[in-house]
């Protein structure tokens, strides 16, 4: 695999079918052969905490989409039965294999269109200390009709001092 520019950490809990909705828009990029500069540059690492005997047949679909993708993009799902969401968010931050992270909810999708410019910023100023791009909300729907809004990120600066 290419550098790591972009971990990206999902921890969940008993929500297969959005890890694996999540799993899907991925595969989706890649069949499509969207982003070809950014796809081979990112990691995506699952910490799921369902207890062991959730769902065994949803998490062996979920495993098997997962080693589709395998090829494609460096992408981790990984069980944590009944293992506490801060013991899981230290073990996704582990395995990050970038010094850029973002952490993911696993019902969330990202919107890809921002990421390859945030990655751009932060290679250009030192300075920045989180970023957000544009990302979805999707609301549900009403009347067969799905309802979103798109909304625009924010940028934060500080300076980081070394020698403290």
């Amino acid at each position: 695999m290419p550098c790591t520019k972009l971990s990206i950490l999902i921890p969940s809990f008993k929500r297969h079918g959005r890890i694996y909705r999540n799993v899907l828009y991925f595969k989706k990029l890649v069949e499509r052969n969207a982003f070809p500069n950014l796809l081979p540059h990112l990691q995506v690492v699952i910490a799921d905490g369902s207890p062991a005997e959730y769902e065994e047949a949803a998490t062996q679909s979920l495993l098997s989409l997962v080693r589709s993708l395998s090829s494609a993009i460096d992408i981790t799902y990984e069980r944590h039965p009944n293992v506490h969401f801060f013991d899981r968010l230290l073990w996704l931050s582990s395995q990050a294999s970038s010094s850029l992270v973002t952490l993911l909810g696993d019902e969330d999708l990202l919107a890809f269109d921002s990421i390859e410019h945030i990655i751009n910023q932060f290679e250009l100023d030192a300075s920045l200390g989180s970023f957000t791009g544009r990302y979805v909300d999707i609301h549900g729907f009403l009347n067969n009709h799905l309802k979103f809004s798109l909304h625009e990120g924010w940028v934060d600066s500080y300076s980081i001092n070394a020698n403290t």
